[in-house]
């Protein structure tokens, strides 16, 4: 269940952000810089991720895309603006979105892929405690 909740956060801050075309290129760029191969691409299409290296790397590689994450550190400014830019957002959503940003930038992780995909588990687990769904999910 929690590699599909981590998978949502990640295509929904695609699709709320960018448009069709925009995630295809991503995809393609993600898919060809990762090597990931096509069942993966169908999973993550399809709302169903795997834990392998691959899955793990392509999520990865779709975060830093859309500047959610940056040499392994989370990039703040754009979690914030991706909460800012939600319709139901306010100052109280703010104000958890940014707690859930500070409880997940101490991860460490030196490798990139396994990285990501912690920071995706974490930001889902944050916001939940949070009732902020709608923003990361």
């Amino acid at each position: 269940m929690m590699k599909s909740i981590c998978l949502i956060l990640i295509v929904l801050t695609v699709e709320r952000t960018y448009g069709l075309e925009d995630i295809a290129k991503i995809l393609a760029d993600c898919k060809t810089s990762e090597k990931v191969p096509d069942v993966e691409i169908m999973n993550f299409k399809n709302k169903v991720m795997s834990e392998t290296k691959e899955a793990k790397c392509l999520t990865t590689c779709i975060m830093e895309k859309v500047e959610l994450i940056k040499g392994n550190q989370i990039n703040v400014n754009g979690m914030l603006e991706l909460a800012k830019s939600m319709p139901n957002s306010n100052e109280k959503m703010l104000q958890s979105a940014t707690e859930v940003v500070d409880e997940c930038k101490p991860i460490k992780e030196a490798e990139r892929c396994e990285y990501g995909f912690k920071v995706s588990k974490c930001l889902m687990d944050a916001a939940a405690k949070r009732q902020l769904g709608s923003i990361f999910m």
